[in-house]
């Protein structure tokens, strides 16, 4: 709070006071993402998501994230993604509110605490509540597709190693063999309930026998589920598909 004084409009000699206030301090932020509790993948980044919240129209300028092995000492986050143990004070520039954990930092299977504060020209808010994550560990596969000259019905074989979970399902999917990801796919499967870590499954001809281009080569795209989390879509090696046309019947 300050105070300044003016001179009078009617009267030089006249002078007013008047009160100045400071923009306030911001309130405490909002912690918007992963919801509490939410599994993470512990191999790739983690993004946190902080709402930052003014009391005076003011724009994010840092964040300090405290974290920890849940019961554990605090220590926080540093701009680098990994954490600063038993310190508190690390400071993140950040106008978006977004700050991330590195790939790999976080230990499998272990429950995390943690809460942020986010500053504006104002100053620093209080503490947000705690929210809580668990990091986990994401299945992974390895898939193969089998093909036969004049068939239209190849089969896939995998192998898919549970990562936090056990096996809970899979999914399928069928691209050109020059894609780099499933997303254009021709066919897929949906999810298929499974416990089973070895596959073999021949893919239904009825379904697929209009999809196929001859002598074009295809792979198949394989998505482990556990109990814990999904995977990521995983490929084969390219596949031909090929058929030799019947022999017209004589006399035609």
């Amino acid at each position: 709070v300050g105070y300044l004084s003016l001179p009078s409009a009617s009267d030089d000699a006249d002078w007013r006071a008047y009160e100045v206030l400071a923009p306030a301090a911001p309130l405490a932020p909002l912690l918007l993402s992963p919801a509490s509790g939410a599994a993470v993948d512990r191999s790739q980044p983690v993004t946190l998501a902080i709402g930052h919240q003014s009391a005076s129209g003011l724009t994010l300028t840092a964040v300090r994230v405290p974290i920890r092995v849940a019961g554990g000492t605090w220590g926080s986050l540093k701009s680098d993604g990994t954490i600063a143990a038993g310190d508190t004070s690390q400071v993140i520039t950040t106008s978006s509110g977004t700050v991330t954990i590195a790939a790999g930092v976080l230990t499998a299977n272990t429950s995390y605490e943690w809460y942020a504060y986010s500053q504006d020209s104002a100053g620093w808010s209080p503490a947000s509540a705690t929210s809580t994550l668990v990091a986990r560990v994401v299945p992974t596969a390895t898939v193969t597709l089998t093909t036969a000259s004049g068939d239209l019905s190849p089969t896939v074989t995998a192998t898919i190693t549970p990562g936090s979970g056990t096996v809970r399902s899979y999914a399928l999917r069928i691209s050109p063999a020059a894609d780099g990801t499933s997303d254009g796919y021709l066919w897929e499967s949906g999810q298929i309930a499974t416990t089973a870590t070895g596959i073999s499954v021949e893919l239904p001809a009825a379904q697929l026998g209009t999809l196929w281009t001859n002598g074009a080569s295809y792979r198949v795209w394989l998505l482990p589920v556990d109990t814990a989390l999904p995977g990521v879509w995983t490929a084969s090696a390219p596949a031909t598909v090929s058929w030799t046309p019947p022999t017209a019947p004589s006399g035609i």
